[in-house]
């Protein structure tokens, strides 16, 4: 008796693999986050005010830029591939701020360049 092959499409396959490093990669942040907070409260409010910095103004303060490959979707669509994940953005719609480094501002007391 023959197997039955299901084939699967690549979006089909890899989507539970890019859903969980995206989950992963939310908790490294959250948690790298609190515990910048937690270093940084001991400074005090005025010496907070001086590390606070600008706001970025390419990603307008989100640490991230839209992927302008896929416009943010996070797969292409081709006539000779079908649906795919975005090569450019790795299937996240969104990439770190090259300006920021995804830190959604800009210390201004740091030197530029």
């Amino acid at each position: 008796r023959p197997k039955t092959r299901v084939r699967l499409t690549p979006p089909d396959v890899m989507e539970p693999m890019v859903r969980e490093s995206r989950e992963v990669t939310d908790k490294r942040i959250e948690k790298a986050a609190l515990e910048l907070q937690w270093q940084l409260s001991s400074l005090g409010p005025e010496k907070l005010q001086d590390l606070q910095g600008c706001r970025c103004e390419r990603c307008h303060g989100t640490g991230h830029e839209t992927c302008p490959v896929c416009k943010g979707t996070g797969i292409i669509v081709s006539a000779e591939f079908g649906r795919k994940f975005c090569s450019h953005c790795r299937g996240n719609g969104k990439y770190t701020c090259s300006v920021c480094h995804g830190t959604g501002s800009i210390a201004t007391w740091m030197p530029q360049g």
